[in-house]
């Protein structure tokens, strides 16, 4: 089934409304600290968005990998607009979503509700930054470091139009992003291979099993 185009303009408004609730449901526990209020704020902030993708797949189908046309000149919807507008808060309001790693496998579990594939025993840092939460491949034990940045999408402008790339991220068992890596969409990375610190992952590179991969300076038009 085809995405509407008006779902953009609608979804557009989401974050703010998430945000909304979401502060709604902090005041509220104040108030009144009990279970209720509790499971209110734990259902805004953290299941609400999933079960919102959850139903949008199951309307309109998984988010299709590959290049699309975005924007006003695009004819039809793009479920990706609406799945990075459920994320958004979480962009906005970083603290959420560092609050799951605090308890052992609460994060791993956290994102695949959003359709990732996560193993067990799966490393994530305070400040790790995952850009597209159901777009995931992680194998058992896998680290990723502080200010390490995921996206599993990327956009290119070319004229007056705009190119969006999607998809999925693989990272073996084993293996470990450092610092202030950048790993973008289509990379697959080898198990107990070790991306260091400061390393830029481009668009569909590969790593292979236990290998190692250093910064490298390179010119890259996609943002």
């Amino acid at each position: 089934m085809r995405v509407p185009k008006a779902l953009e303009s609608i979804f557009a408004f989401y974050p703010a409304a998430q945000g909304i609730l979401v502060a709604t449901d902090v005041v509220r526990l104040v108030r009144s600290p009990d279970a209720v209020n509790g499971a209110r704020l734990v259902f805004s902030a953290y299941l609400l968005s999933p079960l919102v993708w959850t139903a949008l797949k199951a309307l309109f189908g998984p988010t299709p990998e590959g290049v699309f046309r975005i924007g006003k000149r695009a004819k039809g919807g793009n479920l990706w607009f609406l799945y990075y507008n459920l994320q958004s808060f979480y962009t906005s309001f970083p603290t959420f979503e560092r609050a799951l790693r605090l308890v052992p496998g609460l994060y791993s579990a956290w994102l695949r509700l959003w359709g990732s594939r996560i193993g067990k025993k799966v490393n994530w840092t305070a400040e790790c930054q995952i850009v597209d939460r159901g777009h995931l491949e992680v194998g058992d034990r896998a680290f990723f470091g502080n200010r390490s940045y995921l996206s599993a999408h990327a956009l290119k402008k070319t004229d007056d139009r705009y190119l969006l790339f999607v998809k999925k991220i693989t990272v073996g068992a084993d293996a470990m992003v450092s610092y202030s890596a950048h790993v973008g969409p289509g990379v697959r990375i080898g198990a107990r291979a070790h991306i260091e610190a400061g390393a830029g992952l481009y668009p569909n590179m590969k790593v292979g099993d236990g290998e190692s991969y250093a910064l490298r300076e390179r010119n890259h038009g996609n943002a």
